[in-house]
């Protein structure tokens, strides 16, 4: 993961402020530099203080993830002065796969593009004018032929544009803001200073600015967002450049009658499971293999405890494991891509709720009014008032002090933790894993989360997840900010008491995406009995569309944080497309009559997602592919 700031202003440098260097410096721990850039235009207006100089800030932070080296940003090229501030994942370039560092790819990917067309032969494009051609055309064709998650700005020296944007679902975090004398900046993450109007960067489309134009208010900009216009405000506008190709309802928007009495159930050797479990393997080696060694730990301070026979191959891959079926699915997988000897963390979090907490205190005293007194005493501590908590021994900032605290706290005894659905699934599902999977060490890390620690995180996590301001975002952000920190307890047969510990892992895997593939969520079943499958296909091209505005711009500011690199192998952009080209029929098990399965009736899976719990099935694992979705008020989001 990496932090990319930009600016463009005619008034002078402007450079990011010292609590936004702080930001991206935990976005990218690896290395900070910066780079300032003016440029002199002409024909400057009367009524406009201006010195005919636009100056361009640059400042990058890296998160090193790809190749053997820190590549460091923005990446500069001498020749020609062009520069590139990157934060993503290029898996492939034209669909061959890249080796070695996707940055320094990319970045000669762009230079050939810009190469290959001179200031000279390109002219102006005026603002209204979309067609693709020149310099602009073939940028705009290399950066679609890229697959995987990304978000950029690139600085093309020779014909003095900047061009920036996001993949087209939105996978990696990009915000806008104009400030009150209209300078225009562009960063991952926003300054709590600056809250103000800060806005997503629209991930359906390129963007650029035309750096030699002086009448920057004159333009009827394309901006996503909105900026300050009029009076003597220099207002820069974006250009749209192209709308990424990838149109979600296109594979399927015509679709022919279907009886569902006609509709066969499908079995887990069938060609269209067997074909899943090719596309998400393939998705997921990609994302989980060659992770280079840690050069250096993202925070030094504190080290990773290394478990009784983790010492030579500690984990480089951590997945957000709540024990449902999407993420266990892809631990499944993650077995037999990894090397046997090289350990898999499973980060499970836990909350603690004062009032199934006072609950449980109420009805354990009912039951235990006759019994002598002494019996009290098993009681776990965590499950009292957290306040009162806090003030007898007051919880550290530090996680792996906080980890002890707690361990302290529910050591031998009965913890209200134990209570929550995602940890009593998440060890339900780590039991199949260890009876299929022999051989691998995986690492079942307990974030435990007491509600006082919460409290205490709140204002920051607020701060991440902006301009998202919602209590669902919030809700949804806790869970991820407290798996991304890594830090939490593992039990292991080696001791006799449960040991702290925080995951070296950089890479974060998240089953993000399943349900909308596949239809996992209720208002799925219930649009099927609504309208039948055009309410179905409805319902999850909505969920599909966005993605990226309502979902993974938050969870990248939220995970990149503690300099954690999330990535989704759902999201894969082979598996997507085979994912909306697959009949909806073939991927769910609504409208079917399944008591004449191949099987005998014995699989009894629901209709949600039907395709990946047969999937699941034909890797073994019974229990999970029969696992019920919960409702998110019950749940965290790691599927």
């Amino acid at each position: 993961m990496c932090g990319i700031y930009f600016s463009i202003s005619r008034e002078g440098f402007l450079p990011p402020s010292t609590n936004l260097v702080k930001l991206l410096s935990s976005r990218g721990p690896d290395s900070i530099n910066e780079h300032n850039v003016q440029i002199a235009y002409s024909g400057v207006t009367s009524n406009l203080q201006s010195n005919g100089i636009t100056y361009l800030s640059f400042t990058s932070s890296v998160l090193s993830v790809r190749g053997n080296h820190v590549t460091e940003q923005p990446l500069i090229d001498q020749n020609t002065g062009s520069l590139l501030c990157w934060n993503g994942d290029a898996w492939k370039i034209k669909n061959v796969p890249i080796v070695g560092n996707d940055t320094e790819a990319v970045f000669s990917l762009l230079l050939k593009a810009t190469a290959s067309f001179s200031p000279e032969s390109v002219g102006h494009l005026s603002s209204t004018d979309g067609s693709h051609y020149g310099a602009l055309e073939a940028l705009s064709t290399a950066i679609e032929s890229i697959s995987g998650p990304f978000a950029f700005v690139y600085y093309d020296a020779p014909n003095q544009r900047i061009l920036l944007g996001r993949d087209c679902l939105g996978r990696r975090s990009l915000l806008q803001r104009y400030d009150d004398r209209g300078n225009l900046i562009i960063s991952s993450i926003s300054d709590k200073c600056q809250r103000g109007n800060w806005s997503e960067l629209d991930e359906k489309g390129i963007y650029w600015v035309d750096l030699t134009d002086s009448g920057f208010h004159s333009h009827e900009a394309v901006v996503p967002g909105d900026g300050p216009n009029g009076g003597d405000t220099l207002t820069f506008p974006f250009y749209r450049l192209s709308k990424l190709q990838w149109e979600f309802t296109q594979s399927r928007t015509e679709m022919a009658p279907v009886e569902p009495h006609l509709i066969s159930p499908l079995n887990p050797a069938a060609p269209s499971v067997l074909q899943l479990r090719q596309l998400l393997a393939e998705s997921l080696a990609l994302r989980i293999r060659d992770i280079p060694e840690l050069i250096k730990p993202s925070n030094p301070s504190d080290p990773a405890a290394l478990l009784p026979g983790m010492a030579e191959r500690p984990a480089k891959v951590a997945i957000l494991f709540s024990g449902g079926l999407d993420c266990t699915v892809l631990a499944r997988l993650a077995h037999d891509i990894l090397p046997s000897d090289q350990a898999i963390d499973l980060l499970n979090v836990a909350f603690e709720n004062p009032r199934v907490v006072e609950a449980s205190k109420a009805n354990r005293g009912k039951d235990t009014k006759t019994k002598k007194k002494g019996r009290n005493s098993r009681i776990a501590l965590t499950q009292s008032d957290p306040t009162s908590m806090e003030l007898e021994t007051p919880m550290s900032s530090h996680p792996i002090e906080a980890a002890k605290h707690k361990l302290a706290i529910v050591s031998g005894m009965q913890s209200a933790y134990e209570m929550c659905p995602d940890r009593i699934t998440g060890k339900k599902s780590l039991a199949e894993l260890r009876e299929i999977c022999h051989g691998r060490q995986w690492n079942f890390i307990e974030v435990n989360i007491p509600y006082s620690e919460a409290l205490e995180h709140r204002e920051k996590i607020i701060s991440l997840i902006h301009p998202h301001n919602t209590e669902m975002d919030l809700s949804i952000a806790y869970a991820f900010y407290f798996a991304a920190r890594g830090a939490g307890v593992v039990h292991v047969e080696e001791a006799s008491e449960p040991l702290t510990y925080s995951t070296p892992a950089r890479i974060l895997v998240s089953g993000l995406g399943a349900d909308e593939l596949f239809a996992g969520y209720s208002r799925h079943g219930a649009a099927f009995s609504r309208s039948g499958f055009p309410g179905l296909l409805e319902s999850m091209d909505l969920d599909i569309k966005r993605l990226g505005g309502r979902n993974l711009g938050r969870d990248d500011r939220v995970i990149a944080h503690h300099g954690k690199h999330a990535r989704y192998p759902y999201l894969d952009e082979a598996l997507l497309a085979w994912a909306l080209r697959t009949p909806v029929w073939v991927k769910t098990g609504f409208g079917q009559d399944t008591t004449d399965e191949p099987s005998g009736g014995e699989l009894h899976l629901d209709p949600e997602k039907r395709i990946l719990r047969l999937l699941a099935w034909n890797l073994g694992m019974r229990d999970v592919a029969r696992e019920r979705k919960r409702a998110v008020r019950n749940s965290t989001p790691f599927r």
